[in-house]
């Protein structure tokens, strides 16, 4: 689908566009990749019930922040 629209991801927390917005991207990406290496992306980025990433879900910066924090902690 290479004509397609991106699909950007959303935070409860700020709005697209943002500065905020575009700092949280690669805090994402960057513990999306610790998680990699060591082979809990699935673990860590997906909640088993609802199949959604838990750090996109959180509804304050504040509690982004401390999501990042336990990422990078594993």
């Amino acid at each position: 689908m290479l004509n397609s629209r991106p699909n950007y991801p959303e935070f409860a927390w700020t709005e697209h566009g943002a500065k905020e917005y575009w700092d949280t991207i690669p805090d994402i990406n960057d513990c999306y990749r610790n998680m990699l290496e060591i082979g809990k992306t699935k673990d860590t980025f997906r909640d088993a019930k609802v199949e959604v990433a838990t750090m996109f879900t959180v509804k304050t910066q504040d509690d982004f922040k401390k999501a990042k924090t336990n990422v990078k902690k594993r």
